[in-house]
């Protein structure tokens, strides 16, 4: 037990206080995880949906020396797409029609985008151990400042002025920084048994009901999952399946519904709220070879974009209903 406990940080959320973090010293250690209640797994069996491939648009920049590995993007409210080349080191702008628009260079391979506001996005740099903050303007992208982060950057997203990122394998954390830098909260994802729940390296929010779905590849002998914490890291609950193997990156729609692009399943999966499990693609076909990133582009019906791991070319889908 410690003797002296400092409150360094709070917030106030729906007129209450919310103490985010206590620190003992300097070295500011992660604090204990406390269990939440037991996790519910998903258990309704696979069937698949149907899905229809609308066109594909070419994602490479100028002078590249690798194939692009899109890892992640944000879909602007104008209808522009902003694209992460983790192989290139870039940040590349498309036109809502998906045409190539312009870049910016980076130092070192970036991995995930978190959109701040309308004009400014975070970047995670692991290599650099930085978030990176990138203001989007007509004609070009420009550099506006950046974050330390304790240890390495993988996944990243931004709640209500909080940067949140997950550290991968190193340390199988989650941690949480002001806009200026300064740690206000973390939790670690070692502190369960299941090695499933290790190596995080993306997140999502649900901003209504203020809940963090976080990707995990897993450790040693295991396939990975996503699971769902609360932001004081309570785990609610554990998206699994024998079948989803190596899952990189999760997104949800505006029904509710998670969608999990599985690498090595080679197909991206669909979890309703009842827990309803689907395959938007049947696995080992050549209609998706390794997925990595989805999300979804404003359209009156459930269009979508993903993006492979290795690929110069981004795929662009569409469910034919929304249920």
């Amino acid at each position: 037990m410690f003797n002296k406990i400092k409150i360094i940080n709070c917030v106030f959320i729906d007129n209450n206080l919310l103490t985010l973090c206590c620190r003992t010293d300097l070295h500011f250690p992660l604090p204990d995880f406390v269990p939440g209640p037991r996790p519910v797994e998903t258990t309704a069996r696979h069937k698949n949906k149907r899905v229809v491939r609308i066109s594909e648009h070419q994602v490479a920049g100028q002078k590249e020396a690798f194939f692009c590995n899109v890892t992640s993007s944000v879909v602007l409210a104008d209808g522009r797409v902003v694209l992460c080349d983790d192989s290139n080191s870039k940040l590349k702008m498309m036109n809502p029609k998906l045409e190539f628009m312009f870049e910016l260079d980076l130092d070192s391979n970036p991995l995930n985008l978190a959109q701040v506001s309308d004009k400014k996005l975070a970047v995670s740099i692991p290599g650099l151990r930085q978030v990176v903050f990138v203001d989007i303007c007509p004609k070009e992208f420009q550099l506006s400042g950046s974050i330390k982060t304790r240890r390495d950057c993988w996944g990243v997203e931004v709640l209500d002025n909080v940067v949140i990122v997950t550290t991968g394998r190193d340390g199988h954390s989650v941690i949480m920084y002001d806009m200026e830098g300064t740690e206000v909260n973390s939790f670690l994802l070692t502190a369960h048994a299941d090695e499933n729940i290790r190596c995080p390296v993306a997140v999502t929010a649900d901003r209504k009901k203020r809940h963090l779905y976080i990707t995990c590849t897993g450790g040693a002998w295991s396939k990975g999952c996503v699971v769902k914490v609360d932001l004081q890291g309570t785990l609610l609950q554990v998206f699994n399946d024998p079948e989803i193997d190596t899952p990189r990156t999760c997104t949800l729609d505006k029904h509710g519904k998670l969608y999990i692009c599985a690498l090595e399943s080679s197909t991206v999966y669909q979890i309703s709220p009842s827990g309803e499990l689907f395959r938007l693609f049947p696995s080992k076909t050549d209609q998706v070879v390794g997925p990595l990133h989805l999300n979804f582009v404003p359209n009156f019906h459930i269009r979508f974009i993903l993006t492979e791991v290795a690929s110069d070319t981004l795929k662009l889908f569409e469910l034919p209903t929304g249920k």
